[in-house]
C-alpha cells in the first residue's frame, strides 16, 4: 500500500512534465484567444472598408441623380422654345454644386470599374455646366449656349442612367457583403 510519502515521491518525479503540460495548454489557449482577436479585427476592418465603399456609391448615386433631375428640367425648359438669354443665364447660375462628385473622384479606387467611364462623363458634364454657372455672361455666346447646354444635359442624362445601373449592382453586392460581415461581428 502506498503511503502519503510514496505519493509525494511519485508526483515529485512528474512535476516538470506536469508543469510543461500546463504551460502548453496555457499557450494553446492564448493562441486561440489571440487568433480570435485578430480574426475579429479583420472582420471589423473589412466591414468598415465595405461600409465606406457602400456610402460612396450611395452618395454618388444620389448626387448624380439630383444633377440628372436638374439637367432634365433645364433641357425640358429649353425644349419649349428659344429662351431669353438673360433668363438662361440666371438658370445656369443656379446650377447646383456637387462637391460629392469631387469627393468621389478623390477615392476613385473605391468605385466599381464598370462605373468609371460613366462617372467620368457625368463629372465632365457637371463641370461644363458649373463652368457656365461661374462665367461672366458673354453676349456673343448667347446663340450657341442653348444648344451646348442641351447637349451637356442630354449627355449627363445618358451617362447617369448607365452610372446608376452600375452603381445599383455594386450597392447590392456591397450591401450583401456588409450583412454577411455584420452577422459575424
Amino acid at each position: 500500500m502506498l503511503c502519503n510519502h510514496g505519493l509525494y515521491d511519485l508526483a515529485k518525479d512528474f512535476q516538470p512534465a506536469l508543469s510543461a503540460a500546463i504551460a502548453l495548454c496555457a499557450a494553446g489557449v492564448a493562441y486561440v484567444v489571440g487568433m480570435s482577436k485578430i480574426n475579429f479585427d479583420r472582420r471589423v476592418a473589412a466591414f468598415q472598408r465595405i461600409s465606406s465603399q457602400f456610402g460612396i456609391c450611395l452618395r454618388l448615386r444620389s448626387r448624380a441623380g439630383h444633377l440628372d433631375d436638374v439637367a432634365k428640367s433645364i433641357k425640358d425648359w429649353l425644349a419649349q422654345g428659344e429662351p431669353d438669354p438673360t433668363k438662361l443665364y440666371q438658370v445656369l447660375k443656379a446650377w447646383p454644386s456637387a462637391s460629392e462628385l469631387d469627393e468621389a473622384w478623390k477615392v476613385v479606387e473605391s468605385m466599381p470599374r464598370d462605373a468609371m467611364e460613366h462617372f467620368e462623363a457625368v463629372l465632365y458634364c457637371h463641370r461644363g455646366m458649373a463652368a457656365y454657372a461661374s462665367e461672366q455672361r458673354a453676349e456673343w455666346l448667347d446663340q450657341n449656349r442653348p444648344r451646348t447646354v442641351t447637349k451637356l444635359c442630354t449627355e449627363l442624362g445618358k451617362s447617369y442612367a448607365q452610372l446608376k445601373e452600375a452603381l445599383n449592382k455594386e450597392i447590392e453586392t456591397l450591401n450583401d457583403q456588409r450583412e454577411r460581415l455584420r452577422r459575424h461581428l
